[in-house]
């Protein structure tokens, strides 16, 4: 009887799976930061995770590096990693929950460096999507307020 011979991954294979290996330790170190509330190691291991991903792209790493940069109020960081063009790929493919994740998060970081218009947008947008968030219910008045007196 023969025997099937495995197929054989290519070189490109072998790369992508060496480096999804090494984003996924860095990612998991970086969470484990993120929740022991050390947010500048946080950063650091995402931005390693980014620094990794030269075939497969990480949107999740991004992601939570804006996280970290919330945590210690780098807004516009945090903005340019939301509006990362490997990020938005994924908007169209979220369920409502990320979405509302993410719109929340966009929200806050917005209203952080003084953006009211396109903070109340991402709040509103949250709305939509679930009406009855707390967030939205607390963050909508305070963003008019801050509207009406600029």
């Amino acid at each position: 009887m023969k025997k099937n011979k495995p197929n054989s991954l290519s070189a490109e294979q072998i790369k992508m799976l060496q480096e999804t290996k090494a984003i996924n330790e860095y990612n998991k170190l970086g969470i484990a930061a993120y929740k022991s509330h050390e947010f500048f190691d946080a950063i650091d291991y995402f931005t390693k995770a980014i620094e990794c991903s030269k075939t497969y792209k990480a949107p999740i790493s991004y992601s939570h590096r804006a996280s970290s940069y919330m945590q210690i109020k780098a807004c516009r960081e945090a903005l340019e990693d939301y509006n990362n063009k490997i990020v938005l790929r994924r908007v169209p493919n979220m369920t409502s929950g990320n979405l509302i994740i993410r719109y929340t998060n966009m929200g806050f970081a917005h209203y952080c460096i003084n953006d009211f218009q396109l903070a109340l947008d991402y709040y509103e947008k949250v709305k939509e999507l679930d009406p009855n968030d707390r967030d939205v219910a607390l963050m909508i008045p305070r963003i008019q307020r801050m509207l009406e007196n600029f």
